[in-house]
């Protein structure tokens, strides 16, 4: 699947200028090692939300990564991250 960039990275970019962008929460874990970002962002298309929270949470603890975004193909409520 080809994922194009959301009209608001570059924004993004400009606050953040150490920001990861990442297809898939493999990548994310192999690259904020590698390279300690200030920000990342996942443009996830297989993922479900609840792996995406834990990923975060696993990003958080072992990574040390504090600002994580996740982009979800389809819409999700609250209670799906509760």
């Amino acid at each position: 699947m080809e994922h194009s960039a959301p009209a608001f990275l570059p924004r993004f970019q400009e606050q953040c200028p150490q920001t990861l962008v990442v297809n898939s929460g493999d990548d994310a874990f192999e690259a904020a090692r590698r390279l300690s970002p200030d920000l990342v962002v996942i443009r996830s298309a297989e993922e479900t939300s609840a792996t995406c929270l834990e990923l975060v949470r696993e990003l958080r603890a072992d990574r040390g990564v504090g600002r994580i975004l996740v982009l979800l193909p389809g819409p999700v409520t609250a209670s799906t991250i509760a």
